[in-house]
């Protein structure tokens, strides 16, 4: 019963938090074309200067709505805040809100890490049209690279494998009916 209490009280949380990002981010600045709705990977985190840590493929992510919300994921778990934008470059976070699965210790740790500096951020830089990076005044740096869309296999299409599949299908569904047949008629003569 607790657990369900827990998860619905999180559940609130994200909203309320995600209600109060909008408000404060319409109130100031707003991010540059092309940051906004825009899926970011996380490539590397620098939680101090001289500390960098790649991150490419670790799943970790980040988005930034028009509404003021921010969201994304540690790796393991999503999470929701609000962003204010200032002026010139700066950038600031509300308190996130994180759904709760169990995750691996690795990745537990470093997704703690990436919400703890996400958090402190302060600045941000465009990196031409692929390239965001946002830092904080302790020399945290977190580095991401523009997502690319999901492309699909194409589909529909006949080709030479299908239709040699289909065929050899077809042969076999033939080969199986005519064992079973001729299975039946000897059990019947004998």
């Amino acid at each position: 019963m607790r657990g369900r209490i827990g998860f619905i009280a999180g559940i609130a949380l994200m909203i309320m938090l995600a209600g109060t990002g909008g408000i404060a981010a319409a109130q100031g600045a707003s991010l540059p074309a092309g940051m906004a709705d825009t899926d970011w990977n996380l490539v590397s985190l620098q939680s101090a200067p001289g500390t960098v840590q790649d991150t490419t493929g670790k799943g970790i992510t980040l988005r930034f709505d028009t509404n003021g919300t921010a969201n994304g994921m540690g790796g393991c778990n999503n999470f929701t805040g609000g962003y204010t934008v200032g002026t010139g470059s700066q950038l600031t976070f509300t308190q996130f809100a994180s759904t709760l699965k169990l995750c691996e210790p690795e990745i537990s740790t470093l997704e703690g890490d990436y919400l703890t500096l996400l958090q402190g951020m302060t600045s941000y830089t465009l990196d031409g049209a692929t390239g965001l990076q946002l830092a904080n005044a302790s020399g945290g740096v977190l580095t991401y690279t523009k997502a690319q869309p999901a492309t699909l296999p194409a589909t529909g299409a006949a080709s030479d494998n299908a239709v040699m599949l289909a065929l050899l299908g077809g042969l076999l569904c033939a080969v199986g009916l005519w064992f079973s047949t001729r299975r039946t008629a000897l059990v019947r003569h004998q």
